[in-house]
């Protein structure tokens, strides 16, 4: 489960990462960021968690603490991004919407599963 999480990590980071390309971003009918700079480092930062999220399941320690980060994350994620897409205010179209859907969809599913993470070992 951390894995399938951890490719939905790195493609969500590989996207922020590229976000100077505004023609990529407009192809996709995802918003322009502004500042770039901070997408870049949100994008690097979901890169190296999908890097842990990969080698946890090698550690029970580490994956208990990575799991229970992710069921966090994902829960935030879920929690911030589906109030904008109900409120409209997200200036997305086409495929862009679907895939900020298909993003808040897919966080709160691995956050439900990764829920086990936080309950008491």
């Amino acid at each position: 489960m951390l894995r399938a999480d951890a490719v939905v990590y790195a493609l969500m980071g590989v996207l922020l990462l590229l976000a100077p390309n505004r023609d990529l971003f407009d192809a996709i009918g995802l918003p322009q960021p502004d500042p770039e700079i901070f997408t870049q480092l949100a994008g690097a930062l979901l890169v190296v968690f999908a890097i842990l999220l990969w080698e946890a399941p090698t550690d029970p320690t580490l994956e208990l603490h990575v799991g229970r980060a992710a069921a966090i994350a994902n829960t935030l994620g879920a929690v911030i991004v589906l109030p904008w897409l109900l409120s409209g205010q997200i200036d997305s179209s086409g495929a862009g919407t679907v895939l900020l859907w298909l993003a808040a969809a897919t966080s709160a599913i691995f956050a439900a599963l990764e829920s086990r993470y936080l309950r008491p070992s």
